[in-house]
């Protein structure tokens, strides 16, 4: 050895061309430092000191990974890494061996001696040097995903700035795309020197100066560091890559500011959770990865980069994994979840082989993937997400903290207004909601979006189920929740108010989020520590934005409401009402008109009748009526709408008077009067109101669409088949720009229908399916049961060869009522029931009474004498005529025409069915007319046949 060693000496080591300084974490290789990362360099440095021994992997691990449990890959990355810098096994050079079973040891000679000794002779001079070695930044493991275009950005604009500091928060990948940007800037800039500063590892701000020394070389660390450091770097072009400044921040910008004034040719990127503050700073908000907004095929999601980070990183722990058309709705959904974070996304893929895809969301979901085990290559904090979370959290102001946890009951992005509500008290004042929020946005916790020109405000998933942990863990939790609950029923008032003005879009866009806020404010108000009778009172406005908004378990939420009131000595009344007119609604959207809807909606019409509130009277008339109108029963329908005007021009009522209209235009078409029901839907359609208030059982479809529905049945049953096309097709147009619950109505009452009688059976089948798939996300039992029908229907008559089905068939029952059941009886006579014929002597199946009668009169002449069909179909023939219903009269002439053509009566068999034929102005190619034309034809045939 040269030279002796003095106690506390500073030690090298040497090894082949190599030069390892442990104190400087320094490798060099004929003076120029070679590229290590951090715990590459741990390894080195752990094996040259113990040369000639084998370490097994628990040593090296608790050498490199202190306290941290470490995935066995890790060790094996870091040791390839190792090697390659080495050039271990080129040209015959070899310095680390593995001995399987036992571990790794360092087998090449080294030389131990005096750092000063090691130093070449230009760097042992009598001034700190900065190092001249370029591209000294740490090895990247893995490849990067998605970050292409932040990358080009950054490249860009080092070209233009000096400081540039990258912003979000934990976990997205600031560093990554630091370094990767850093790496092709000095590709393309050689001439520029480079240093990488991991602040991260500093725990006191007053060590920033000498860290920053230190990463330029300087051997000793002066009191005028910045000019000496100044001094050197003169003009020279250098990058200083500076990692991790948010919990250093004030440190760290004063030194920037001193050497960005000292040190022309210096730029600086940075990354951080909030920026550095130091002018000319340029701030890049790294954004979350794209993640698919609905649920994709494997092809389209592979378009997004959340999903091409996560079958990348899954891929390397389940030999062979692909993306099938299965799993990706599975993936977009778990991406979602975790906020398109890409270490969250990589923690979670190394969970994969685990749980398995589905379990893996719903880990995630439930909150117990609380994803501890991540990449055990960067700092502590970076080594789960929660480690993350605590970093960032440590580092607020208490009243920051205490704002972060009072937003976190906020699941969907929220205004100012709100925060200060929720978080604000006596302890916490509006300014210091506001101060809060716009820290928070610094550090990178709160998101900024911009709905309709609003600005709101979102925590990021992962972030707001840390600060959730910590509220429950508060002791105003409850007092949180009870401000959130009474600002969401305040919310349900005014989007109740804008309803009737506001375009549904923007209406949905402004107020669609407050579906999670209910589900919160109802699972705080329902809980023991919570208040029932708040929560009555937020279920009771939630119908029917229950039914638009699609909030699930509203049944049982109104349910619970209600038996939590009745267990008050006074009862509200009011609120009574409301929740068993929810009840009522509910039960007949869900079930179907029957004798369970009926007695809820009478249950809660003597109720109504009991309260002062014409409002409520008003409203238990519209259920009264639904309920009519489900069961096919038009009188009663027409009367209940009668005693509804009544009421609303009692109270100069406009609005609930043109709903009133709407509902008796529909009572009169369903009794059998469509002239009528023609002229009063035309009225109520052209009215300046185009839509009940939301509070209304009857205002969730605009009233345009709902007449142009029934303007199309109207039309088509009274001879106007192309007419009622057109209309329909206007109905569905006007219920596509108001909501999917307009479409599901449109489809179920006019699209499909008027196809089917039209004959038009593909199209119908297209429009029948998309029926289904809209029914099913309501869950709606009627809409079900009658898109199930027109499938069926459509289909059987594909095979039957466009001829009407005649052997009977059976639907699943689940959602049958009146009305859907007498519908598809007029479509296809293989769906008869029984039912329909009694309803039909009842005088409740009005305005298919006739076609009932006629399909009975065809079912009696295959089986009993034609005598019994003929009366039939004489009468069917009067109902249609006495209605106006020139599409029956056609169905039924023609069958009464076949009925005499088969006794022989032919002339008066073709002179009838000429007069009803010559009626028709339009419609020559539907299905009802080819019919009539084609038995005209074989009539006319049978008569020139005829002697004369």
């Amino acid at each position: 050895m040269a030279g002796g060693i003095e106690p506390g000496q500073e030690l090298a080591f040497e090894f082949g061309p190599f030069q390892l300084f442990p104190s400087r974490r320094l490798l060099r290789s004929g003076g120029e430092r070679v590229r290590l990362g951090a715990r590459a360099i741990e390894l080195l440095i752990a094996l040259v000191e113990r040369a000639g021994e084998v370490l097994s992997r628990e040593e090296l691990e608790a050498r490199v990974w202190p306290q941290v449990v470490v995935e066995e890959t890790s060790l094996r990355v870091h040791m390839s890494a190792l090697r390659r810098a080495l050039r271990d096994g080129v040209d015959g050079a070899r310095y680390i061996t593995n001995v399987p079973g036992r571990g790794y040891g360092f087998v090449a000679p080294v030389r131990r001696m005096p750092a000063a000794e090691a130093m070449d002779p230009s760097a042992v001079s009598q001034q700190p040097t900065v190092a001249s070695p370029l591209g000294q930044l740490p090895t990247r493991l893995s490849s990067i995903v998605g970050r292409e275009a932040a990358i080009d950005t950054l490249v860009e604009q080092l070209d233009q700035r000096r400081l540039i500091t990258v912003v979000g928060p934990g976990g997205i990948g600031k560093t990554t795309v630091a370094l990767a940007a850093a790496e092709r800037f000095v590709a393309m800039h050689p001439e520029h020197a480079v240093c990488f500063v991991d602040l991260s590892r500093i725990n006191d701000a007053a060590h920033v100066p000498s860290s920053l020394a230190a990463a330029f070389g300087l051997a000793d660390f002066p009191d005028d560091w910045i000019g000496t450091l100044a001094q050197l770097l003169g003009a020279r072009p250098a990058l200083l890559l500076l990692d991790s400044c948010e919990h250093v921040v004030d440190a760290v910008a004063t030194a920037v500011a001193a050497l960005l004034e000292h040190a022309p040719g210096l730029r600086l990127l940075a990354t951080s959770r909030e920026p550095v503050g130091v002018k000319p700073e340029w701030l890049f908000r790294l954004a979350t990865l794209e993640v698919p907004p609905h649920a994709p095929a494997a092809g389209q999601a592979l378009a997004f980069s959340a999903i091409r980070l996560f079958v990348e990183r899954a891929g390397t722990r389940v030999e062979g994994f692909e993306l099938s058309d299965n799993d990706a709705p599975l993936a977009a959904e778990l991406c979602r979840r975790l906020d398109g974070l890409p270490l969250a996304i990589e923690i979670a893929a190394a969970r994969l082989e685990q749980f398995g895809l589905r379990g893996l969301v719903e880990e995630v979901e439930a909150g117990f993937l609380h994803l501890k085990r991540g990449r055990r290559t960067g700092a502590t904090r970076h080594e789960a997400l929660s480690a993350m979370l605590d970093w960032s959290y440590q580092l607020l102001t208490p009243t920051e903290q205490a704002i972060l946890r009072r937003i976190s009951v906020f699941r969907s992005p929220f205004s100012l207004r709100s925060a200060i509500r929720v978080a604000g008290d006596e302890h916490v004042s509006a300014s210091d909601v506001v101060n809060g929020l716009a820290g928070l946005r610094a550090k990178s916790l709160l998101n900024r979006v911009v709905f309709d020109e609003v600005v709101k405000h979102q925590l990021l998933e992962q972030t707001r189920a840390y600060a959730l942990e910590k509220q429950r863990e508060s002791d105003d939790e409850d007092a949180v929740r009870r401000r959130h609950a009474l600002l969401v029923s305040d919310l349900l008032i005014e989007a109740q108010a804008s309803w009737p003005t506001m375009a549904k879009r923007r209406w949905v866009t402004m107020h669609g989020s407050l579906v999670l806020a209910i589900r919160t404010a109802l699972g705080w108000a329902f809980s023991p520590s919570g208040d029932p009778l708040i929560g009555a009172s937020l279920i009771a406005r939630c119908w029917p934005m229950a039914r638009y908004l699609y909030l699930e378990d509203y049944e049982i939420s109104i349910r619970r409401a209600i038996e939590a009131l009745e267990q008050l000595d006074e009862p509200p009344l009011s609120l009574l009402v409301q929740l068993y007119l929810g009840v009522a609604a509910h039960m007949q959207e869900r079930m179907g008109a029957g004798p369970a809807t009926r007695a809820a909606y009478n249950h809660a019409t003597d109720m109504a009748l009991g309260s002062p509130s014409a409002t409520h009277q008003i409203e238990a008339e519209i259920g009264q009526i639904q309920d009519a109108l489900g069961g096919n029963d038009g009188p009663r329908a027409l009367a209940a709408a009668g005693r509804m005007k009544a009421l609303a021009l009692a109270q100069h009522d406009e609005v609930a008077a043109v709903v009133a209209d709407r509902l008796a235009a529909q009572a009169l078409h369903f009794q059998g009067d469509h002239a009528q029901a023609r002229r009063l839907a035309l009225t109520v359609r052209n009215h300046a109101v185009q839509r009940a208030p939301l509070a209304s059982l009857a205002g969730i479809v605009d009233h345009r669409v709902s007449m142009d529905i029934l303007l199309a049945r109207a039309l088509w049953l009274t001879g106007l088949p192309e007419q009622a096309a057109a209309a329909a097709r206007a109905s569905l147009q006007e219920a596509e720009a108001d909501s999917s619950l307009a479409v599901c109505q449109s489809l179920a009452l006019a699209v499909c229908p008027i196809a089917l009688w039209r004959g038009e059976n593909d199209e119908a089948l297209l429009h029948a399916r998309e029926l289904l798939s809209h029914a099913q996300k309501f869950s709606s039992g009627q809409w079900l049961y009658l898109a199930r029908g027109y499938v069926d229907t459509a289909q059987a008559r594909r095979l039957a060869g466009a001829e009407p089905a005649t052997q009977p068939r059976r639907l699943d029952p689940v959602g049958s009522h009146p009305f859907g059941i007498d519908q598809l009886i007029t479509l296809d006579a293989g769906l008869w029931h029984e039912d329909s014929l009694v309803r039909t002597r009842q005088g409740r199946a009005g305005w298919c009474a006739a076609e009932i009668l006629r399909q009975q009169a065809l079912r009696l002449w295959t089986t009993g004498p034609a005598q019994e069909a003929d009366r039939l179909l004489r009468e069917s023939l009067e109902i249609a005529e006495a209605q106006g219903a020139l599409a029956w009269t056609l169905r039924t002439t023609t069958s009464l025409a076949r009925l005499w053509h088969a006794q022989g009566r032919h002339e008066e068999a073709a002179t009838s069915l000429m007069a009803a034929r010559a009626r028709f102005t339009e419609g020559a190619d539907t299905a009802d007319l080819r019919a009539a034309d084609a038995l005209l034809d074989e009539l006319k045939a049978l008569r020139q046949q005829a002697p004369r």
